[in-house]
């Protein structure tokens, strides 16, 4: 019988596992994988704590994906409450420049006018939650 010199396949596949496993250890994904994504369940109310502040905003327009506001405390300054394309619910005055981000991993968004001018119905679905519908109230300054 020949002695071989070298590695069996076996031993090759559970040392490549055996690297690829500290690898990833070492830069992070196997925390990504068991922990795929944690929301708090207050973020949704918190949310709406700020946007339903008595006095503060009332509706101006209101499109399927973006709600437009006016902001009594600044002036009657005109702001947007929309999704980036990154999931981020933000509101963002009218030119862009700055925002308040609200809520994180937005899937959809839907908001819908209702027969009362302050309130708009809100449906939305955040990423590993069910939807959420709800009546925001936003009767501000007038």
């Amino acid at each position: 019988m020949r002695s071989h010199q070298g590695f069996t396949l076996i031993e090759a596949v559970l040392a490549l596992g055996i690297a690829a496993l500290l690898v990833g250890l070492t830069t992070g994904w196997a925390r990504a994988l068991s922990f795929p994504l944690q929301t708090d369940a207050t973020e949704f109310y918190e949310m709406l704590a700020v946007l339903e502040v008595p006095q503060r905003y009332s509706v101006d327009k209101v499109s399927a994906t973006e709600l437009t506001l006016k902001d009594w405390t600044e002036k009657q300054k005109i702001v947007t409450l929309s999704v980036d394309h990154d999931g981020m619910l933000k509101l963002s005055s009218q030119t862009g420049q700055g925002y308040l981000p609200l809520l994180a991993h937005v899937t959809k968004l839907n908001w819908q006018k209702t027969t009362s001018p302050d309130l708009v119905r809100l449906n939305l679905k955040q990423e590993g939650l069910p939807w959420r519908h709800t009546i925001v109230d936003f009767r501000g300054g007038s």
